[in-house]
């Protein structure tokens, strides 16, 4: 999967009707379905580290949704959607 665009670079019509379709997944989930590469890119570029691991972060959700017509999955962090198809 890769990193298509984020709610702050999205129209707000495209992110609505993504949100309408969303529901809820684990962890474990996105993380198998986006990649282990992708989701050390995401925590290397959050500045995550050894004591604080994307997992545990309590201020993240992730979900899968459509973006387009086709799936896609979403991690949503601070109120910021992050999609990946």
């Amino acid at each position: 999967m890769n990193y298509i665009t984020s709610c702050v670079h999205a129209s707000a019509h495209k992110i609505d009707a993504m949100k309408d379709k969303a529901i809820e997944i684990t962890y474990n989930t996105f993380r198998r379905r986006v990649g282990s590469v992708i989701v050390a890119e995401i925590e290397q570029s959050f500045g995550y580290d050894k004591h604080l691991r994307l997992k545990d972060d309590w201020a993240i959700r992730f979900y899968r949704s459509k973006w387009n017509g086709k799936p896609c999955y979403v991690m949503r962090h601070s109120a910021i959607e992050y999609i990946y198809q």
